[in-house]
């Protein structure tokens, strides 16, 4: 098992770096809809597609970001192996990528209110559900490969 203080200070510091890239991604929706509307295409597919990926993309890195994270100050303390370690892990890291994804669609959803086409929300959900997945499936693989109990 865990140690709990280690797993809430290592939470808080991934939320703090997920708010900044909140803050980023923001700062870069802003600027897809201005060039956007200076194109005269602001309420276009092409602009929510943009905004869908730069989430998707913010997904991965979330991932990678709360078990590069988690790793550090788990094995910086010290960590013993155990059965369920593996699955205590997952959990930690999934907790930031939780399953309706809501910053990430929020963003979404909220452009496709202006652009005016739920069809193209759900399909865009979609992707960044897709995303989502595969994102989950590599840090999986990453922290039942990693020797956790071989660096402390």
């Amino acid at each position: 098992m865990v140690d709990q203080e280690i797993v809430r200070i290592a939470r808080k510091r991934t939320a703090l770096e997920i708010e900044e890239q909140s803050a980023r991604i923001k700062e870069e929706i802003r600027s897809i809809k201005e060039k956007m509307n200076a194109k005269g295409v602001l309420r276009s597919s092409m602009t929510l597609k943009q905004i869908a990926d730069i989430c998707a993309d913010a997904i991965k890195f979330r991932g990678q970001l709360a078990w590069q994270t988690y790793f550090r100050f788990l094995t910086t303390s010290g960590i013993s192996h155990s059965d369920t370690l593996s699955n205590e892990l997952k959990d930690l890291v999934f907790y930031h990528l939780p399953e309706n994804l809501g910053d990430l669609k929020g963003y979404v959803k909220q452009n496709a209110d202006l652009v005016g086409s739920p069809k193209l929300y759900d399909n865009l959900a979609h992707e960044l559900d897709t995303a989502r997945a595969a994102t989950l499936a590599r840090i999986s693989t990453e922290i039942e490969l990693e020797p956790l109990s071989n660096s402390v």
